[in-house]
């Protein structure tokens, strides 16, 4: 016989969210991260849209100037898009440049001709 009385018939309810199968958990990962993105570019695009009406206008000295004065702020937050259309030949074209240049997408291989061109500043890499 114990000293100390124990507590009978305690009963602890603990509610437990249904499982979910992995390919159920990643389709709601990858919509709670477009969604995320979709409210990021929602909430930085009227100023990427100001920019864009400005750098729009400048020529080819007023260009080194921005991109001078604006090299702190080159890795901020991307918004815009460039869009190009191409045909499936010049996409085969593109893919094979990505995989020769060991580039990681189109992007990567655009920064790195970017690069190559002396057009970055050491601290921008």
């Amino acid at each position: 016989m114990s000293l100390i009385k124990k507590e009978e018939n305690k009963s602890v309810v603990i509610e437990r969210t249904e499982l979910k199968t992995e390919s159920e958990f990643k389709k709601e990962q990858l919509e709670k991260g477009k969604e995320y993105q979709k409210q990021n570019r929602k909430a930085h695009l009227g100023s990427y849209q100001e920019q864009k009406s400005v750098i729009d206008e400048l020529d080819q000295a007023g260009l080194e100037q921005y991109i001078a004065t604006t090299a702190k702020s080159a890795h901020d937050t991307r918004v815009g898009n460039f869009n190009v259309k191409i045909n499936p030949h010049e996409f085969a074209l593109v893919k094979l440049a990505v995989i020769k240049a060991g580039a990681r997408s189109a992007r990567d291989l655009l920064f790195k001709l970017i690069d190559e061109a002396g057009l970055t500043e050491p601290d921008q890499k």
